[in-house]
């Protein structure tokens, strides 16, 4: 079979691969998260000596979201060098662009001396029970903002699907506009597929898994979250933006988003996309775990 385009009501064709590594605690190994960006990339997935092998594609080229995902090592490096010629006839000579991203560490064996290996982003594992409680010195400042907010504003938390699509947009531009301090076309880039990626995740709400919560202020809309389970154990949270005049909201809609994670022994709180700024907020919650992904490329590129 060769590539298709990616559609949600695909799922259920690659779970059983997803479900290979279910114990990985990389967010990307989710249909929820691989779909939101096909309003940035073309999406295309296929299987590869029966491994799936879900490719990236923009105008710079091609790339594999994903390594290839199967249960012998042997298949694995197969599919591996067979999706690097797919990749090579759109990439051409592009030094970097064909690439396997969102390798976990404990894969990496599986590729051998053919390729070279790059750490890329981070992500942090966090206790729900930590982020439930909020106990102890170290959440001092966090249940202090739980606890202002609460007592200061006529709140209602409800399902995300009780604030409509305009509302959230609404928000989401509200947050943005507060973020931005200096113009940094990076951040304002960032801010902008991220809100598009925000779109599609919505748009597909009703056919993938996700979970979220809605924060009202007397009737309007000052928070909101969104995300996915990524296995039995752990939780990503791949949205949460407030209206950061409501001192407090961002505390404790996540408070409270975890606290209906019912089941769950671990949230991850996703990478810190490289923000020194984004890096001190994740360590705020005090990880219990940092798991690093890593990029792989052809040994000659």
């Amino acid at each position: 079979m060769g590539p298709v385009d990616l559609l949600p009501e695909h799922k259920p064709c690659f779970l059983e691969y997803l479900s290979l590594f279910s114990g990985c605690r990389l967010s990307a190994y989710a249909a929820e998260n691989i779909y939101i960006w096909s309003g940035l990339y073309r999406i295309r997935w296929t299987i590869y000596e029966d491994c799936f092998c879900v490719f990236f594609e923009d105008k710079n080229g091609r790339f594999l979201y994903l390594p290839p995902l199967g249960k012998e090592e042997e298949r694995r490096r197969e599919a591996a060098s067979r999706s690097f010629l797919y990749m090579r006839e759109k990439n051409g000579d592009a030094a970097g662009v064909g690439r396997m991203e969102n390798v976990p560490g404990e894969m990496l064996v599986s590729f051998g001396e053919a390729y070279r290996v790059r750490p890329s982003m981070r992500e942090y594992i966090c206790s729900r029970d930590d982020l439930t409680g909020l106990r102890g010195n170290a959440f001092k400042h966090k249940r202090a903002c739980c606890n202002h907010f609460a007592g200061n504003y006529g709140y209602e938390y409800r399902d995300f699907r009780f604030a409509s699509r305009k509302e959230i947009h609404e928000l989401y531009g509200i947050w943005a506009g507060q973020r931005r301090k200096r113009k940094d076309k990076v951040y304002d880039g960032m801010i902008a597929d991220s809100r598009l990626a925000l779109d599609r995740a919505l748009s597909a709400s009703g056919v993938l898994a996700y979970r979220g919560g809605a924060l009202f202020v007397e009737g309007k809309l000052k928070g909101f979250t969104l995300g996915y389970p990524l296995n039995a154990d752990t939780f990503c949270v791949l949205y949460e933006f407030t209206d950061l005049s409501c001192k407090g909201a961002a505390q404790f809609i996540f408070r409270e988003f975890c606290r209906s994670l019912d089941g769950y022994r671990s949230i991850n709180v996703m990478d810190d996309s490289g923000l020194e700024n984004l890096r001190r907020v994740k360590m705020s919650y005090r990880p219990r775990e940092i798991v690093q992904a890593y990029s792989v490329f052809p040994a000659g590129a």
